[in-house]
């Protein structure tokens, strides 16, 4: 991957993702701090940087990034996340969502 690549923030997230969902919320904060220096304006890396925040109990941090969230995506909920975000195992599904709503994200 190089860094120089404009759309590089896309495996950023994804490997941010990877992390997350492994339990390395440390390596998963950073990927997506990557990704968001690169391409800030896109929602989906605060899907990972917010549940990754909210485990590291960085919660300021973990609020700010909720409300540049809802500047990107002013119509989400927690419940519309529930039904959008295709995440079969139900225990990281709740993990994400958890995060989402200790961030300050509306039910």
């Amino acid at each position: 991957m190089s860094p120089a690549d404009p759309g590089a923030f896309f495996f950023y997230t994804g490997a941010a993702t990877g992390n997350l969902f492994c339990g390395r919320p440390a390596e998963a904060y950073d990927l997506a701090k990557k990704s968001a220096r690169i391409y800030p304006d896109w929602d989906t890396t605060y899907l990972t940087l917010i549940p990754a925040l909210v485990q590291l109990g960085c919660t300021e941090e973990a609020h700010s990034a909720v409300t540049k969230f809802l500047e990107l995506a002013p119509t989400a909920t927690v419940s519309h996340l529930r039904e959008l975000l295709a995440i079969r195992n139900p225990e990281i599904l709740g993990m994400v969502l958890d995060g989402m709503t200790a961030a300050g994200l509306p039910d």
